[in-house]
């Protein structure tokens, strides 16, 4: 899966300007910028040390440091964050992660499966296709000639536990739906996950897939029936134990309430996150958006 995108920041004392006078106003004493970047690069490699392994995994840096990462003596310790608003701690360097996604498609190829999602379970034909009326003037399709654990993952979304997604979809019957999944994993007939949020046309559900065993955690009649081919949002959040989820139609307000919430404790590792296709007929995705790390999943770019 891709790492996630980062930006820096830095928040301690202000410094003197230095050798290379743009770096003090990031917030750390400014020094000459090779002896930086030699600094950084020791700092970051060394086997075996809290921050060698914080940035490894989060970066894979391999030797090499982002340009806007500034080390000094007074960094102690370096730390990852989904959170803007958080605040270092003296002699903490935190590196502020991307926590929020959204795609509409307009930017992948037609024809073809975007090319940073990656097929999930069982495997079929998923392709991104020109439609004037979408809201980047393409979607995201998937024709299924029978029912099967069809899932797509964005790779580029970091396997968090805690994440929400919501997307714009409709469906050729109204009785086969388009459904999100978080904490995914395994392969087919071994799947783990959760998927919500509706599950025919006028129930909708929280499913819970265990080593390829499925469950319904919750079900509830929907407050609106899916009719085929026309728009509806969707919304799937887990955090914790808790999972909550409402549909909507697409031209009306976002609901303020969830439709459906309810705990469930045995899936509990951060896995892929996308969309699925389960039965008979052909789902389009007008667009997806994701949040990580307790931030809302966007209806529109970021």
């Amino acid at each position: 899966m891709a790492r996630p995108v980062l930006r820096t920041t830095a928040r301690g004392k202000q410094g003197p300007p230095g050798p290379q006078g743009e770096r003090g106003p990031q917030g750390l004493p400014a020094t000459g910028a090779a002896e930086d970047d030699a600094a950084i690069a020791t700092f970051a490699t060394t086997p075996g040390t809290a921050t060698h392994s914080a940035l490894t995994d989060t970066f894979a840096l391999k030797g090499e440091v982002p340009s806007d990462v500034v080390q000094s003596a007074s960094v102690a310790t370096i730390r990852t964050t989904y959170n803007p608003n958080e605040a270092a701690a003296p002699g903490e360097l935190l590196l502020l992660l991307q926590s929020q996604w959204f795609t509409d498609f307009s930017e992948y190829a037609t024809g073809v499966q975007p090319s940073d999602w990656s097929q999930q379970w069982v495997v079929d034909d998923w392709a991104v296709v020109e439609d004037g009326a979408a809201t980047g003037g393409k979607v995201l399709r998937q024709v299924a000639a029978a029912s099967a654990r069809r899932g797509l993952a964005w790779d580029k979304i970091p396997a968090e536990a805690d994440c929400e997604i919501v997307f714009k979809w409709r469906t050729t019957t109204a009785g086969s739906v388009a459904r999100a999944v978080v904490r995914g994993a395994g392969d087919a007939a071994a799947e783990s996950g959760y998927a919500g949020s509706m599950q025919n046309n006028t129930t909708a559900a929280h499913s819970r897939y265990l080593n390829g065993t499925a469950a319904t955690v919750i079900a509830a009649t929907a407050p609106q029936a899916i009719s085929a081919n026309a728009w509806y949002i969707t919304r799937f959040r887990i955090a914790g134990e808790q999972l909550a989820s409402r549909t909507w139609p697409a031209d009306d307000a976002e609901p303020g309430t969830w439709q459906i919430e309810d705990t469930d404790t045995a899936v509990t590792a951060g896995g892929w996150v996308g969309v699925l296709s389960f039965g008979t007929s052909t789902k389009d995705f007008d667009w997806v958006g994701v949040g990580v790390g307790g931030a809302t999943a966007p209806m529109a770019a970021v």
